[in-house]
């Protein structure tokens, strides 16, 4: 069982990595996002390139500063214009690339949803794409939000956990000419094959798998179409 625990232990590490590198959690400060946002409010956000923006969504990108250096201070706004998209004038100031009739690429608009007190495109001019760090997918205070996301986490959880006590549970006997698979954990169920109908076992092991120690047979039988068995095994 130690094993087992060993690698639960690094398949958590490995998870809580990968969650770093593609998500990161931000902290409002201000009102230009009112009423969508409030002072004090954490956003989640998926790391994410240009070429994922579109219009409407909410953002978080760095502060270019009016001269154009950058500054390192997060903005939380919403996105009016991506690349392609008819240069929005109104929204420029004058200084802003003013022979384009379109967006250039690598570059996007956005502005606040307090047009009054925010500060963003209509000072700033355009944002480049190395300024965006991601796409603002969930609000971790409001209550809907928070329930989305505990919703969420133990979806997956019991999905996970699901997994491996179908994994634990799982016999692979060989009795002779046939092979049989033991399954189910209050009902136990058993798949008899015999070993004249399989053509081929496939090991796969992706990195989950890998780091857990395991891998995921693939057995194709004759005459099943495109169907077959599968199951894991240490």
């Amino acid at each position: 069982m130690w094993r087992y625990r060993i690698g639960l232990t690094a398949a958590g590490l490995a998870v809580i990595v990968i969650l770093r590198r593609r998500y990161a959690v931000v902290t409002v400060e201000g009102t230009s996002m009112q009423p969508t946002l409030h002072e004090g409010d954490r956003v989640l956000v998926r790391k994410t390139g240009i070429g994922q923006l579109r219009r409407g969504q909410v953002v978080v990108a760095s502060d270019p500063g009016r001269t154009g250096r950058p500054q390192r201070r997060w903005l939380i706004k919403r996105v009016v214009a991506v690349p392609g998209d008819l240069r929005p004038a109104a929204w420029l100031p004058a200084t802003a690339d003013p022979g384009e009739l379109l967006v250039p690429r690598k570059k996007f608009v956005v502005l606040g949803d307090n047009r009054p007190v925010s500060y963003d495109s209509r000072q700033i001019g355009y944002f480049c794409a190395d300024r965006l760090l991601g796409i603002a997918v969930l609000s971790l205070v409001t209550a809907d939000g928070l329930k989305a996301y505990v919703y969420q986490v133990v979806v997956a959880a019991a999905l996970v956990v699901t997994g491996f006590v179908r994994w634990l549970v799982t016999r692979w006997k060989l009795d002779g000419a046939t092979l049989r698979i033991e399954t189910g954990l209050l009902r136990r169920d058993s798949r008899q094959l015999p070993m004249t109908r399989i053509q081929a076992v496939d090991v796969v092991r992706p990195f989950l798998a890998r780091v857990l120690g395991l891998a995921c047979l693939r057995i194709r039988l004759a005459g099943a179409g495109k169907g077959g068995a599968s199951g894991s095994t240490a």
